[in-house]
């Protein structure tokens, strides 16, 4: 398929359309922090407001569309279409490719991205793949190859802040993506809708016996999205909500474009509301939302699901 300045061209090897399509989003978003261009004014609600670009803002794209969103991640048709798209990436004389996908093996003499990047590098060309998203547990890295660079996840230190005051006047610092400017400073009642690992949708089906009209909710994050989440409890009149990442999470905290007033907070600050909760009768907190900081004073770190090596 052929493309413009940008992107300069597009090859489909998903055995499905003979078109490119991105159905899913994932093809234009990764492609997008590699090379995408000036984007000005870019904002999420109006905040963190500036310039977006790609790494590589100059560089042009070419397209090898190689999984789509009905593969398995175990589907040996992924691994023939991975061997092609490497293949036809080094015909047509590309300087580097980068693949945003996980391996299904740590043997580099089986792996199809471990061998077909080995083809590249002996043309010259940079490889650079994605770790995985199988942290927090040791030993769960991908793409292993000694020959090709592995890239993980990690925070950066800007953050959409918003802060939580309990009504025993501790502090709690969390994100929020919607910022509203007219929320009350108020302290307001707060409840806790707790799920358990055996019943993720008990926050949803406890709605019709706990009354959360005109109060804060915190819970905690489950199988269900935190927005359908967050929108079932505005919906049966609660005025904001504070979501508890899950311990695994820690204190990386997933910045949600959430449409009403809700605070992320980390898994330590969690457990800091519910043992206040549980210890008077009438629990209180209120939400302040001071916008995007840049440089926080918290250190960068590893995000939680990115794949881990073994420590030694």
């Amino acid at each position: 398929m052929a493309g413009n300045s940008k992107l300069i061209g597009a090859r489909d090897f998903s055995n499905e359309n003979e078109i490119p399509l991105d159905e899913i989003g994932y093809g234009t978003h990764t492609p997008s922090i590699v090379a995408g261009n000036f984007v000005l004014g870019a904002n999420l609600f109006g905040n963190a407001k500036g310039t977006a670009v790609g790494i590589a803002s100059l560089a042009h794209l070419a397209m090898y569309k190689i999984k789509t969103s009905t593969y398995s991640e175990f589907d040996t048709r992924r691994e023939m279409n991975v061997l092609g798209a490497i293949g036809a990436a080094v015909d047509d004389g590309v300087d580097v490719i980068s693949l945003s996908v996980g391996s299904l093996t740590t043997d580099s003499f089986i792996d199809s991205i471990a061998i077909g990047a080995f083809q590249a590098i002996e043309k010259g060309i940079f490889v650079c793949v994605a770790a995985g998203n199988d942290g927090t547990d040791l030993c769960t890295v991908q793409n292993t190859a000694m020959w090709i660079l592995t890239v993980g996840a990690s925070t950066i230190d800007r953050k959409s802040r918003a802060t939580v005051v309990l009504g025993n006047n501790s502090t709690l610092d969390g994100e929020s993506a919607f910022q509203p400017m007219d929320f009350t400073p108020m302290q307001l009642s707060l409840v806790y809708l707790e799920s358990t690992a055996s019943n993720q949708f008990f926050i949803l089906a406890s709605l019709a016996n706990i009354n959360v009209r005109g109060k804060i909710a915190l819970c905690e994050t489950g199988s269900i999205e935190r927005i359908e989440t967050g929108q079932a409890i505005r919906n049966a009149g609660c005025v904001a909500v504070i979501f508890m990442n899950k311990e695994l999470e820690g204190y990386n905290i997933n910045l949600n474009a959430h449409c009403y007033p809700a605070v992320c907070i980390s898994y330590a600050d969690g457990l800091k509301v519910t043992a206040y909760i549980n210890s008077t009768a009438t629990p209180r907190a209120s939400m302040s939302f001071e916008g995007t900081i840049i440089r926080d004073d918290q250190a960068s770190s590893v995000a939680y699901f990115s794949g881990r090596v073994q420590i030694r």
